[in-house]
């Protein structure tokens, strides 16, 4: 029987560590992110290797024990199989785990964005879906950091955006009043369809250049080595 103490999560990234060990990052439910040692993981068992359990987008059940920052890997229950991943959706869901990293203080639980991404890891499998679920979920993201805003509204004016007029986005205030001239202006139409959920207004070019924006106050600027990865793989490595 599983244990009432079982952590839903997912594993962002691990690596080596001593001989038989692995330090292992999660992305738990109730904890948020958390770094652990996860004692023998390679060593073979009964059942097989811990480290065959903790594989990038599979989700299990962890129970961690510990008062440092540095945490035990007590138990591991297995919940489905892997998402497994190739091409561009591979790397893409390295920098949604890489992004989580980044920006995901040490135990601060976000719910809502384990709940995001459980949603977003199936859909890394279809070329079609995966770029704008990616888009929305960076904006889900942001709102979880504390860094979203009113969508629909001109701050300028304090009024509702009007849809066949532009703005521009300002970091510091939000949607400001500008003219279709504007390379970086969007129309309030675009706006309005953004703020509604459309996947149409989720693949467009502006949807990525505002999540970029935004994310950029909690990334900074040192480059993503998932992204330089990708680059990589499409020159074919060159």
């Amino acid at each position: 029987m599983i244990g009432a103490s079982l952590d839903p999560a997912f594993v962002l990234h691990k690596r080596p560590y001593r001989e038989t060990s692995e330090l292992v990052d999660l992305f738990t439910l109730s904890l948020g992110r958390v770094c652990c040692i996860a004692r023998g993981a390679s060593r073979k068992r009964r059942g097989g290797a811990l480290s065959q359990r903790l594989q990038l987008f599979r989700p299990i059940l962890v129970a961690v024990q510990g008062q440092s920052e540095l945490k035990t890997l007590t138990q591991v229950e297995d919940v489905a199989l892997a998402h497994y991943l190739s091409g561009d959706g591979f790397y893409a869901a390295c920098y949604v785990n890489e992004l989580l990293l980044r920006v995901l203080q040490p135990e601060d639980a976000y719910p809502e964005v384990f709940a995001a991404y459980a949603d977003l890891l199936p859909h890394f499998g279809s070329p079609n879906e995966w770029p704008w679920r990616l888009r929305r979920f960076e904006w889900q993201l942001i709102q979880a950091l504390g860094g979203g805003f009113d969508l629909c509204l001109d701050s300028e004016s304090g009024e509702q955006v009007a849809l066949g007029s532009y703005y521009v986005f300002r970091q510091d205030q939000g949607w400001v009043g500008s003219n279709e001239f504007d390379q970086s202006a969007v129309s309030g139409q675009w706006i309005r369809d953004f703020s509604e959920d459309s996947p149409v207004a989720w693949r467009s070019r502006e949807a990525k250049e505002l999540c970029r924006t935004m994310l950029y106050t909690f990334t900074g600027d040192k480059p993503f080595r998932s992204r330089e990865l990708w680059r990589q793989s499409r020159s074919g490595g060159q």
